[in-house]
């Protein structure tokens, strides 16, 4: 678990994927505070359709949808994501 957190804090930006598994572990919802508590840019994937969305990743940032599987289409939205972040944090 510690060398979770250390990764989480090294990261510049923290992707979260989002399954009906990881929205329910407890690990991963600690996972992802973490990486909130230390201000990380974050970028949500939803990879499940039937994933109900926290409350917190849906009021606060704009989901990825990948629920289809990975394309031409999602890979440049992810790529448009992570470009964006990195330019915000210079």
């Amino acid at each position: 678990m510690k060398r979770i957190y250390e990764q989480i804090a090294q990261c510049d930006i923290f992707i979260y994927l989002m399954s009906q598994s990881s929205v329910k572990s407890k690990y991963c919802k600690n996972e992802l505070d973490e990486a909130i508590r230390l201000g990380k840019s974050i970028i949500p994937i939803q990879v499940a359709s039937s994933v109900r969305i926290p409350s917190l990743i849906a009021d606060n940032y704009q989901v990825l949808n990948m629920v289809q599987g990975v394309s031409k289409e999602s890979l440049v939205e992810l790529f448009g994501a992570i470009t964006r972040k990195i330019w915000n944090l210079r």
